[in-house]
């Protein structure tokens, strides 16, 4: 496919999976802003509050979740971070999740590497359809469970 003699192959190169994650944290993080879960930026520039709206979510929340045999890979290890180290992209190992706060996080983090971090050479390259199919599960549960997000998530327009 081409736009303007530009190949976008390479960029629409998504699976079901992870083309219905990025649709759902677009939508998420609209819907958290709609909310009031937002902060901004240093320059004033507002983000959805990922942390603040974890907060809500009650503790049975996590335990459900940690339980649950579909996210196994989120938790075995959890999802690096891309860091730059000595002035080149590395991964940085991260801790599983403990609350809902990490959680939450660790879900921004496959966000993260989906739609910013290294395709290539990554160390959880052989797992990154897993974990965005786990991500996927675990944002929409989250989703459920924060009425006033869920009615913002699911309102027409």
């Amino acid at each position: 496919m081409c736009s303007d003699n530009l190949n976008l192959k390479a960029a629409l190169n998504l699976d079901d999976n992870a083309y219905t994650f990025v649709c759902v944290v677009i939508r998420f993080e609209f819907s958290l802003k709609e909310c009031g879960f937002c902060i901004s930026d240093r320059n004033a520039a507002v983000k959805a509050d990922w942390q603040e709206f974890a907060r809500t979510l009650d503790e049975d929340f996590f335990k459900q979740i940690e339980a649950d045999k579909r996210v196994k890979e989120m938790f075995n290890p959890a999802p690096r971070q891309q860091i730059i180290s000595h002035g080149s992209l590395d991964w940085r190992e991260k801790k599983p999740a403990t609350n809902n706060q990490e959680l939450l996080d660790a879900v921004k983090r496959v966000r993260n590497n989906l739609l910013h971090g290294g395709k290539s050479a990554a160390p959880d390259e052989y797992r990154n359809p897993t974990l965005v199919k786990e991500a996927l599960f675990i944002l929409t549960e989250a989703i459920k469970r924060g009425d006033i997000v869920r009615n913002e998530f699911e309102r027409l327009y």
